[in-house]
């Protein structure tokens, strides 16, 4: 079963995001299948990118919700050399 809210892997074996809705006040990334250091980028649905970090190392780590300056529908995107990953994400 494909993963409806999956926009492209490329090169990526296992990257989990969650919870999916977020409820919360956090974010949890496990992108361990990560080969090297990659680029987050956070996008909401109007296209403006509200959150970005780079040299991250392979791994799971957590992004603050309140970081994303507000709720709605968001595009993660994980970026490396090599690898690429996108998810979309709800957060209420």
């Amino acid at each position: 079963v494909q993963n409806p809210s999956l926009v492209e892997t490329k090169g990526i074996a296992d990257v989990r995001i969650y919870p999916n809705p977020v409820n919360g006040s956090t974010i949890h990334i496990d992108a361990s299948s990560f080969n090297q250091e990659f680029r987050i980028d956070i996008i909401n649905s109007l296209g403006q990118q509200v959150y970005s970090k780079v040299n991250v190392v392979p791994g799971s780590f957590q992004i603050p919700v309140d970081a994303l300056q507000g709720k709605g529908i968001f595009l993660i995107r994980l970026v490396s050399h090599n690898q690429t990953f996108q998810e979309k994400v709800l957060v209420n």
